[in-house]
Protein backbone atom coordinates (compact mmCIF):
# COMPACT_ATOMS: atom_id res chain seq x y z
CA UNK A 1 0.00 0.00 0.00
CA UNK A 2 0.93 3.23 -0.87
CA UNK A 3 0.98 6.61 1.17
CA UNK A 4 0.26 9.43 -0.10
CA UNK A 5 1.66 12.86 1.99
CA UNK A 6 0.25 16.01 1.64
CA UNK A 7 2.83 18.59 1.86
CA UNK A 8 1.46 20.98 4.69
CA UNK A 9 3.06 23.44 7.01
CA UNK A 10 3.30 22.12 10.44
CA UNK A 11 5.05 25.61 12.03
CA UNK A 12 2.96 27.98 14.67
CA UNK A 13 3.69 31.01 15.96
CA UNK A 14 3.47 31.61 19.82
CA UNK A 15 1.24 34.80 20.28
CA UNK A 16 0.47 36.73 23.21
CA UNK A 17 -3.43 35.22 23.41
CA UNK A 18 -4.85 38.84 21.94
CA UNK A 19 -6.92 37.40 19.55
CA UNK A 20 -4.81 36.79 16.20
CA UNK A 21 -4.30 40.33 15.27
CA UNK A 22 -7.88 41.24 14.79
CA UNK A 23 -9.67 44.17 16.51
CA UNK A 24 -12.26 42.98 18.57
CA UNK A 25 -15.78 44.12 19.01
CA UNK A 26 -16.31 47.27 21.10
CA UNK A 27 -18.16 46.77 24.57
CA UNK A 28 -21.03 48.67 24.45
CA UNK A 29 -24.88 48.51 23.65
CA UNK A 30 -25.32 48.60 20.03
CA UNK A 31 -27.71 48.23 16.90
CA UNK A 32 -27.20 44.66 15.35
CA UNK A 33 -28.74 42.74 12.46
CA UNK A 34 -28.30 39.24 13.03
CA UNK A 35 -26.57 37.92 9.74
CA UNK A 36 -25.34 34.46 10.42
CA UNK A 37 -26.62 31.12 11.73
CA UNK A 38 -24.54 28.51 11.50
CA UNK A 39 -26.16 24.42 12.66
CA UNK A 40 -23.52 23.03 14.94
CA UNK A 41 -25.19 20.22 15.43
CA UNK A 42 -24.66 17.96 18.31
CA UNK A 43 -22.50 18.32 21.45
CA UNK A 44 -21.11 16.77 24.27
CA UNK A 45 -21.37 19.62 27.14
CA UNK A 46 -20.24 19.69 30.97
CA UNK A 47 -21.41 21.95 32.80
CA UNK A 48 -20.03 23.04 36.63
CA UNK A 49 -19.11 19.16 36.94
CA UNK A 50 -22.20 17.65 36.08
CA UNK A 51 -22.34 14.67 33.70
CA UNK A 52 -21.83 15.32 29.93
CA UNK A 53 -25.19 16.54 28.30
CA UNK A 54 -25.84 16.08 24.43
CA UNK A 55 -27.07 19.39 23.23
CA UNK A 56 -27.63 20.86 19.92
CA UNK A 57 -25.46 23.84 19.46
CA UNK A 58 -26.25 26.86 16.95
CA UNK A 59 -24.03 29.78 16.38
CA UNK A 60 -25.18 33.10 15.85
CA UNK A 61 -23.30 36.50 14.51
CA UNK A 62 -24.71 39.77 14.90
CA UNK A 63 -23.36 42.63 12.54
CA UNK A 64 -23.00 45.72 14.45
CA UNK A 65 -24.35 48.35 12.13
CA UNK A 66 -22.84 51.56 13.31
CA UNK A 67 -19.59 50.26 14.42
CA UNK A 68 -16.85 49.65 11.84
CA UNK A 69 -13.61 47.98 11.73
CA UNK A 70 -10.23 50.74 12.12
CA UNK A 71 -9.39 51.41 8.67
CA UNK A 72 -12.03 49.27 6.76
CA UNK A 73 -15.19 49.86 5.31
CA UNK A 74 -16.05 46.40 7.22
CA UNK A 75 -18.64 46.36 10.61
CA UNK A 76 -18.02 44.62 13.38
CA UNK A 77 -19.24 40.93 13.71
CA UNK A 78 -19.83 39.05 16.99
CA UNK A 79 -20.58 35.74 17.87
CA UNK A 80 -21.92 33.11 20.27
CA UNK A 81 -23.06 29.37 20.56
CA UNK A 82 -26.34 28.87 22.08
CA UNK A 83 -28.21 25.87 22.55
CA UNK A 84 -30.39 25.22 19.93
CA UNK A 85 -33.63 25.21 22.59
CA UNK A 86 -36.90 26.53 22.98
CA UNK A 87 -36.70 25.19 26.74
CA UNK A 88 -38.30 28.15 29.24
CA UNK A 89 -34.70 27.96 30.51
CA UNK A 90 -32.97 28.41 27.50
CA UNK A 91 -31.32 31.73 26.24
CA UNK A 92 -32.41 31.51 22.76
CA UNK A 93 -35.82 31.35 23.97
CA UNK A 94 -35.07 34.57 26.71
CA UNK A 95 -33.72 36.31 23.71
CA UNK A 96 -35.97 35.79 21.25
CA UNK A 97 -38.87 36.96 23.29
CA UNK A 98 -36.55 40.04 23.90
CA UNK A 99 -36.09 41.13 20.78
CA UNK A 100 -39.58 40.90 20.31
CA UNK A 101 -41.44 41.73 23.08
CA UNK A 102 -43.18 38.69 22.96
CA UNK A 103 -43.65 35.60 24.61
CA UNK A 104 -43.18 32.63 22.76
CA UNK A 105 -46.59 30.03 23.38
CA UNK A 106 -45.71 26.77 25.34
CA UNK A 107 -46.09 24.38 22.77
CA UNK A 108 -45.47 26.39 19.48
CA UNK A 109 -42.79 26.21 17.18
CA UNK A 110 -40.68 29.10 15.89
CA UNK A 111 -38.55 29.27 12.63
CA UNK A 112 -35.52 30.61 13.59
CA UNK A 113 -34.81 31.81 9.69
CA UNK A 114 -37.18 34.48 10.73
CA UNK A 115 -34.59 36.04 13.01
CA UNK A 116 -31.89 36.16 10.14
CA UNK A 117 -31.99 39.81 9.47
CA UNK A 118 -33.67 41.52 12.01
CA UNK A 119 -32.07 44.03 14.22
CA UNK A 120 -31.86 44.42 17.51
CA UNK A 121 -29.81 46.22 20.58
CA UNK A 122 -27.11 43.84 21.25
CA UNK A 123 -25.26 44.39 24.80
CA UNK A 124 -21.48 43.60 24.45
CA UNK A 125 -19.47 42.76 27.90
CA UNK A 126 -15.74 42.46 28.46
CA UNK A 127 -15.24 39.43 29.57
CA UNK A 128 -11.43 38.52 30.51
CA UNK A 129 -10.25 40.89 27.92
CA UNK A 130 -12.33 39.38 25.24
CA UNK A 131 -15.73 40.95 24.16
CA UNK A 132 -19.13 38.74 24.93
CA UNK A 133 -22.81 38.66 24.08
CA UNK A 134 -24.82 39.66 27.44
CA UNK A 135 -28.21 40.20 26.22
CA UNK A 136 -30.45 41.13 23.14
CA UNK A 137 -33.25 44.10 23.44
CA UNK A 138 -35.62 44.85 20.79
CA UNK A 139 -34.96 48.08 19.30
CA UNK A 140 -36.16 51.49 20.39
CA UNK A 141 -39.76 52.50 17.87
CA UNK A 142 -37.89 55.59 16.74
CA UNK A 143 -34.39 53.91 15.69
CA UNK A 144 -36.40 51.52 13.59
CA UNK A 145 -36.46 53.09 10.75
CA UNK A 146 -32.77 54.49 10.83
CA UNK A 147 -30.86 51.47 11.48
CA UNK A 148 -28.14 50.52 8.29
CA UNK A 149 -28.60 47.76 6.23
CA UNK A 150 -25.95 45.09 7.09
CA UNK A 151 -23.01 44.96 4.85
CA UNK A 152 -22.58 41.24 5.35
CA UNK A 153 -25.20 38.86 3.24
CA UNK A 154 -27.92 36.75 6.07
CA UNK A 155 -26.83 33.31 5.60
CA UNK A 156 -27.98 30.22 7.38
CA UNK A 157 -25.98 27.50 6.97
CA UNK A 158 -27.50 23.75 8.18
CA UNK A 159 -25.35 21.28 9.27
CA UNK A 160 -26.15 18.83 6.34
CA UNK A 161 -24.97 21.47 4.23
CA UNK A 162 -21.80 22.27 5.59
CA UNK A 163 -21.07 18.32 5.47
CA UNK A 164 -22.07 18.67 1.87
CA UNK A 165 -19.72 21.14 1.12
CA UNK A 166 -21.37 25.15 1.89
CA UNK A 167 -18.79 27.16 3.01
CA UNK A 168 -18.99 29.14 6.36
CA UNK A 169 -18.57 32.68 5.28
CA UNK A 170 -15.26 34.59 5.96
CA UNK A 171 -16.50 37.11 7.71
CA UNK A 172 -17.77 34.65 10.70
CA UNK A 173 -16.15 35.00 13.50
CA UNK A 174 -15.40 31.50 14.54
Amino acid sequence: NSVEVCEMAMTLKATSGKGGGSEKAPVGNHLAVLVGVFDMGTQENTFQGQEAKSQHRVFFVWELVTEKITGTTKNHVIGIDLNFSLNEKATLRKWLEARTGKAIPEGSEFDIATELGQPCMLQVVDKNGYPKIAGVAAVPAAFLKSIPKPGYTPTIVELDQFIDGTEIPDWCPW
